[in-house]
């Protein structure tokens, strides 16, 4: 399994606010190679964790 995550702060979401369709188009792609995306809140801090499966070709 590939896990790849990322933090932001609640405060850069507001300065950075967008439409939200980079996250709705990563979550199609994420869905399209079977993957999971998961989102956790702590003390001011969001994390994306993304997963995505792994196949070794012989």
């Amino acid at each position: 399994m590939f896990d790849s995550s990322s933090q932001i702060t609640q405060s850069e979401i507001g300065q950075n606010s967008g439409t939200g369709l980079g996250l709705a188009l990563v979550k199609k792609l994420v869905q399209y190679l079977q993957g999971t995306i998961e989102v956790t809140s702590s003390q001011g801090w969001i994390s994306f964790t993304i997963r995505l499966p792994l196949t070794v070709s012989k």
